[in-house]
């Protein structure tokens, strides 16, 4: 098995889609709502990557997926079968694991950022003081040193020093308008559209089988397929070494989106979480399915900090999701 740096740096304005959408006022009145305007996500999910990934390692590919049997094995050797789906186990051939996504520059790596962060400084620096309170869930701890005003923290932490580098210093927004042409969707909409600035690009870990060498080239992601150069070189992935160095100790840092149940919140003193929206989908024969269960998986850069880790750990782990760079954490 080898480990691989993989970089994805866009050429073009991208966009990642979710199930969020937003609405004009007053659109609600006319019983459906209408789409009006909707927003890429900054950075592409771990599914997506995958995905690329899998198309990219084909070893035989067809525009009209007109394959022949022993075609189909072949491929299914190299990348397996199918794409990530939460509740059902699959591998992808010679592709054994990819780690979280995350941003790289010429300096450093960087990871979401933990959100204990006590937002204001310019460095990574976490809550520390901590009191207790009896609830009906047990001790449950809780800080001063949270600022309401001030929000959780955004951004992400820059492995190399310790610095929080703001979205707007790494992506910047691209607005266009479109024209709805059925009969039901009349109408102008508009799609905002991400770009990384100069000098970023994305970046995964990917352990392949010995006999797969990867090769330097372009995939076609998001909405639009829009074009990304991908290249690799071999790398040992020190990611999670490099984190440890920042956080409190029994404080677990989530690098992945984790998909778990609620339960993990009363195994656990505290915890600062947003969350965020999936759905699977396939494709196959050109035509895409979409799966009907939504899922709510804990954003990257959540923070737990669990009463038992054991217990903790039993909650959140999936070999399943950890395969792909979901339900990935970090806790010294």
């Amino acid at each position: 098995m080898k480990t691989y740096l993989a970089l994805l740096k866009p050429t073009e304005p991208y966009f990642f889609g979710n199930e969020k959408t937003f609405l004009y006022p007053g659109s609600e009145a006319g019983g459906t709502p209408n789409r009006y305007f909707i927003r890429s996500e900054a950075v592409p999910s771990q599914s997506t990557v995958l995905g690329a990934l899998r198309y990219l390692f084909l070893p035989v590919k067809k525009s009209d997926w007109n394959y022949s049997d022993a075609e189909k094995k072949q491929n299914e050797e190299a990348v397996g079968t199918s794409g990530f789906e939460p509740e059902t186990e699959h591998t992808y051939g010679k592709i054994s694991k990819i780690s979280p996504v995350f941003l790289k520059n010429e300096a450093s790596i960087l990871v979401p950022t933990p959100l204990d962060h006590m937002v204001g400084n310019k460095t990574y620096k976490p809550f520390s003081q901590y009191k207790t309170v009896e609830t009906s869930d047990g001790t449950q701890y809780y800080t001063e040193e949270y600022d309401t005003k001030e929000g959780i923290a955004s951004g992400y932490l820059q492995l190399s020093d310790g610095a929080i580098v703001e979205e707007n210093q790494i992506f910047k927004r691209v607005v266009r308008t479109g024209i709805n042409r059925t009969a039901e969707n009349k109408g102008f909409f508009k799609k905002e559209y991400a770009m990384l600035l100069e000098g970023y690009s994305f970046g995964v870990y990917v352990e392949l089988e010995d006999d797969l060498v990867p090769a330097d080239g372009i995939v076609f992601l998001g909405q639009g397929k829009s074009a990304f150069a991908i290249s690799f070189r071999e790398e040992a992935n020190c990611v999670a070494e490099d984190i440890k160095k920042y956080l409190q100790k029994d404080v677990a840092y989530c690098w992945g989106d984790l998909f778990v149940s609620a339960s993990v919140y009363q195994e656990c003193y505290f915890s600062v979480t947003k969350t965020k929206t999936y759905r699977a989908y396939s494709k196959w024969n050109n035509r895409v399915t979409k799966a009907s269960t939504l899922y709510k998986p804990v954003a990257a850069g959540s923070i737990f900090i669990p009463k038992d880790k054991e217990a903790f750990k039993k909650l959140a782990e999936s070999t399943n999701a950890s395969r792909i760079g979901y339900n990935v954490w970090i806790m010294n």
